[in-house]
């Protein structure tokens, strides 16, 4: 929720499903894992409670920045509404391999394992995950890059 301000938040014309359009309170905005915007709105409404009594309240709901559901009202300030923009996840920390066939002739004499980042690794080989980098490295003539941390990483599990 918006934190309490003395200023109220700023109006924006709210657009009713019916095309009706109301004056609304921009209370935040948030960005979506899609990169897609979301508004909370508020609107004042009349609700009748248990007493019977009518009395003034406010409706939240969050609306797209869609001219068919809001839009801004000119000369209106937006600048101060809290925005929560989507954090951006940290970077794949995964390991990845790719293999190198060192040829002799006609023929494959070995195998190299880098990690998929390595300047001598192949470039468009295919991405091998450990289990796979593993494999190839009990094979006959197959060694780990020294240049990389493929020996270092892979060289204690074989």
């Amino acid at each position: 929720m918006p934190p309490e301000s003395d200023q109220p938040p700023p109006e924006i014309i709210v657009v009713l499903p019916d095309a009706q359009e109301v004056r609304g309170r921009l209370l935040a905005r948030k960005q979506t894992g899609d990169g897609a915007w979301l508004y909370l709105v508020s609107l004042p409404i009349w609700h009748s409670n248990d007493q019977h009594e009518i009395v003034a309240m406010e409706y939240r709901t969050w609306l797209q920045p869609r001219p068919d559901q809001l839009r801004p009202i000119d000369g209106v300030e937006y600048s101060a509404v809290p925005t929560e923009p989507l954090v951006k996840p940290a970077p794949d920390v995964r390991w990845a391999w790719t293999v190198e066939r060192v040829k002799q002739g006609h023929r494959t004499a070995g195998t190299v394992v880098h990690s998929y980042d390595c300047a001598h690794s192949p470039k468009g080989a295919e991405e091998l995950n450990e289990d796979q980098a593993l494999t190839e490295l009990r094979r006959p003539g197959a060694r780990a890059c020294q240049d990389c941390d493929a020996a270092a990483a892979l060289g204690p599990l074989v």
